[in-house]
Order: structure tokens, then sequence, then C-alpha cells
């Protein structure tokens, strides 16, 4: 994909949810990163660049009372990487 397209298409939604995160719209923040999550690597950057977006995500879940969708994001995280520390903690929390 060209820079102008994942900026057109994700670049933009991740700006909206960090905006709508930002003014404590949870559930907007939510609606928008859940379903571009799984597209995050389009937009380059570090592994820790882009993990910020899936932490906003998941806090994001968390305040908006989504525990379910919180829950599922924590777990396939843990999975991943058992030794999270900020998983495992986020985990307990929303348990």
């Amino acid at each position: 994909e060209t820079e102008s397209s994942v900026m057109g298409e994700i670049g933009l939604t991740l700006g909206d949810a960090v905006l709508a995160h930002r003014h404590r719209d949870y559930a907007r923040a939510t609606e928008l990163l859940l379903p571009r999550r799984a597209v995050l690597y389009c937009i380059g950057g570090s592994h820790a660049q882009r993990d910020l977006f899936a932490k906003l995500l998941i806090d994001s879940a968390m305040r908006a009372g989504r525990a379910e969708i919180a829950r599922d994001l924590l777990d396939e995280r843990l999975a991943a990487r058992p030794g999270n520390r900020w998983a495992r903690l986020m985990a307990d929390r929303v348990r």
C-alpha cells in the first residue's frame, strides 16, 4: 500500500481513536481501534510504537465497561507473551 492509502485508511482512524480516548469517549475509541488492530503493522514504526495502539485499545475497552473485549485481548496477549507484566497486571484488574 502507498503511504497515502495507509494514512487515509488507518492513520486517520488511529488519530480519531487517540482523540476519543483523550476526551474520555472510551466506547468510541474501542469501536475505532478494534476493527483496525489486525492491520496496525501497515503503519510501520517499531513494535513498541505499534504496541501503544494495542494498549490503548485494551485501556479503552476496560474504561468503556467492555470487560469481555479487554479480557479476550489480554488473554491473546498473554498467550503470545506469557511473561508480559503489563498484561498480567491488566488481566488481574479486569477479572
